[in-house]
Parts: C-alpha cells; sequence; structure tokens
C-alpha cells in the first residue's frame, strides 16, 4: 500500500521551469472587498490597505469549534520596493473544548534582501490527542499551556542561496494528563513515555540554538503561484540554555509551486515536504514532532492535531489549485497526502504509512495580497476525517 502512495508522489514531483508571467490582480478580478465598496457605495482606494483584519470562525477536529481574530499583511519591509513581498499573520481564538491560542508568525525581507528574518512566537493553552503505540482506539487528551519562540535571521549567500542562525525556546508546563490515574494502574503515552526517558510529567522546556541554509524563490508568501521554498535546519537543544536534555534534530521545509498557465497563474499545482529525524538525544513527549506541528498548524488534513508523533517524520503533500468562478472569486484545491513516524523500540520510519486525501474551496478576501479564507475537508485511513477551516493556503 505504501509503495502505491510514494509512487503517486514521486509521479507528480517534476522539475518544471514554468513560471508566472504577471502576478498583477487582473482588472476583472472580484474580491470580498470589492463587493463590500459595491454594496456600500464606496470606491476603490488608490493604495488600498495591505492588511486585514478578519472575524475568525471555524472548525478543528482537535480544538472544536473555534472563534477569533486573525489579522494578516503583505508589504515592503522599511517600506522600500527593493526588498521583496513580506508577510505577517496573527492568530487568536477561543474553543469550545477551551483552548486558548495567540500566536504571531512572520516572513519579512529586509536590507535590500541581504536578510530574511523567519519567526513564529506563541503563547496558549492547548489539548492534543495522543495514542498508544498500534492502538487506533483509545484517545488520551492531554492539556498543557505552551510557551514558544523560534526565530532564524538570514543573510544573503549568494542570488536566492541565504546562511542563517536562530533560537528556539519552548515551555510545556501545567500538562493535565487527563485519563491518567498511576494508583488504579491507569497509564498513559504520555506518561509512560516521560518515565521511560527520565522528563518530569508535569512540565518541561526544550530550548536551543539553530544553524541554517536557504533557497528561496517563491513570488509570493501568501499563495505562491512559482518558484521554490527549501529549508534546511538542525537544531541543538542543550541545558546550558535551560532544555531539559541535550539533543539535536535534522528538519526540513521545502515547498515547490507550479503555475499550469500564463493567462490564468492561479492554476498551480503546488508539493510540500516537511522532515525531522534525531540525531541525537531525546525530546520530551510533546515536543516529538507530530502531526500538525508545522509552523501554520496546517500538515495532515483528515487527522487531529499529533495523531501521528514519533522520533521521526516524514511529511508529503500535492495540491492542485485552480479557479472555479470566471473572475476568481471562488477557487478550488484537490490535495492528497502522506505522513510516517518512528518510534523507538516500536516501528521505523516508513514502516507505517498514513494517507488522506480531500478537496477544498478558497474564498479571495483580497486580491492585492491574495489572502483568501479556506474550506477543507479531508478523509484518511480507518475512517478518520476532518473539516478545516482556515486563512489563506496551507502552504
Amino acid at each position: 500500500m505504501h509503495k502505491w502512495w510514494i509512487a503517486v508522489f514521486l509521479f507528480l514531483y517534476p522539475v518544471s521551469k514554468i513560471t508566472a508571467q504577471d502576478s498583477t490582480p487582473s482588472k476583472d478580478t472580484v474580491d470580498v472587498l470589492t463587493i463590500l465598496r459595491h454594496i456600500f457605495g464606496k470606491p476603490e482606494k488608490k493604495n488600498p490597505p495591505r492588511f486585514a483584519i478578519l472575524p475568525a470562525v471555524g472548525f478543528n477536529p482537535t480544538f472544536g469549534f473555534t472563534v477569533g481574530v486573525n489579522v494578516t499583511g503583505v508589504f515592503h519591509a522599511m517600506r522600500d520596493t527593493n526588498n521583496r513581498t513580506s508577510s505577517v499573520f496573527f492568530n487568536s481564538f477561543y474553543s469550545t473544548k477551551k483552548n486558548i491560542n495567540l500566536q504571531l508568525r512572520q516572513n519579512i525581507f529586509f536590507g535590500k534582501n541581504k536578510y530574511y528574518w523567519l519567526g513564529n512566537t506563541q503563547i496558549a493553552q492547548l489539548i492534543t490527542e495522543t495514542f498508544k503505540p498500534l492502538n487506533e482506539d483509545d484517545i488520551y487528551p492531554v492539556k498543557y499551556g505552551a510557551l514558544k519562540f523560534n526565530h532564524r535571521v538570514y543573510r544573503q549567500i549568494a542570488g536566492h542561496f541565504y546562511g542563517g542562525a536562530g533560537v528556539a525556546f519552548e515551555l510545556y508546563r501545567k500538562i493535565d494528563d487527563e485519563k491518567l490515574n498511576v494508583p488504579e494502574n491507569q497509564l498513559t503515552p504520555h506518561y509512560n513515555y516521560s518515565v521511560t526517558k527520565g522528563f518530569d510529567t508535569s512540565k518541561y522546556a526544550t530550548s536551543g540554538f539553530m544553524l541554517a541554509l536557504l533557497y528561496h524563490t517563491q513570488e509570493h508568501p501568501l499563495r505562491a503561484y512559482s518558484g521554490w521554498f527549501i529549508d534546511l535546519w538542525v537544531r541543538f537543544n542543550t541545558t546550558w540554555l535551560g532544555s531539559a536534555k541535550n539533543q539535536s534534530m535534522f528538519f526540513t521545509d521545502i515547498r515547490k509551486y507550479i503555475s499550469l498557465s500564463n493567462r490564468n497563474p492561479e492554476h498551480v499545482l503546488a508539493f510540500w515536504n516537511l522532515t525531522a529525524l534525531n540525531i541525537s538525544g531525546d525530546l520530551p513527549f510533546l515536543a516529538l514532532p507530530a502531526t500538525g506541528l508545522d509552523l501554520y498548524n496546517r500538515s495532515g488534513r483528515a487527522y487531529a492535531m499529533g495523531r501521528f508523533r514519533g522520533n521521526d517524520y516524514f511529511y508529503l503533500e500535492s495540491e492542485y489549485r485552480f479557479p472555479i468562478t470566471r473572475r476568481k472569486l471562488l477557487s478550488g484545491v484537490a490535495f492528497i497526502n502522506m505522513q510516517t513516524v518512528s518510534l523507538e523500540g516500536q516501528y521505523s520510519l516508513f514502516d507505517r504509512i498514513s494517507p488522506s486525501a480531500g478537496a477544498g474551496l478558497r474564498l479571495l478576501i483580497n486580491k492585492r495580497t491574495r489572502s483568501n479564507l479556506c474550506f477543507d475537508y479531508g478523509i484518511g485511513l480507518d475512517g478518520k476525517s476532518g473539516i478545516f477551516f482556515g486563512l489563506n493556503e496551507v502552504f
């Protein structure tokens, strides 16, 4: 089964020189802002805002129904058009499962593109689902507070190649392992792993520094029509910076965008790879690579966050994006993805492949920033499925 899925991805992973020739929105393109201006009789501004504040109402299999506020924007840093387009995204929500999240993420070029800043800051009270190895039926919810600070700054080496370094700090506290009852010998995956590896079961931290290489030709930060984003980095968690244990990890975040039409560049094939490989040492349980723990928490549509967790993680996704209405207000996507994890003493990477597939709709909010609302439905193995709402493309 898994060989068939790998073959599909290899087939869908071409190297192409086709690029979008013109990313400027057509005068005929209609977005939600255009409709609102028409309703209220407001003329289009010569210099329309590049930021949008939107209410966020949605559903996530892990969090339940959510309500909050999203702020997204694209701009040129320091108002210098010599800098490539940058983006920021602020996400806040409260959910029916009592999750609270405040998160700021940025991708910023500055210094006439000599420097690039990629960062994520998060304060949250979250819940994740955990499972015993090889047991897909019993769910063990874990609630926890999280503080995350993960930032890298890159310096241009030559052309589109950058070298960088950064710092990462993650604090997990007030960990509530809901089904844990030690006196009754009702033990959980989080408890068993933590005791075996010598971690505190109620709180822990990972902190360290990173060294990275980047190749960046992605032509737009929110909804790219063409280009590559290849980010490779090694993270060294160290006790002298406050980490629970010394540990090192290798990561990749690779994305490729291919426009299929010069006339309608919105027809795009997009590909995404995430890899996390343990080099040495042990991570605490909640810091292990897992479904949905990417920068924007969007990987693994069809499965709940944390559904697959292990020492190593490998993820691939292919997506076809296409306009539906003539004036581009409504678009669609179709996607397939696969993920696999390794777990020490249980199974190796690629022993168990978990695929999913699905489709979704896109509603164009702002044609100049390419911001859109996303509505996706994914189906995975064993009847797993989910409806996913979000702002801007998944990757």
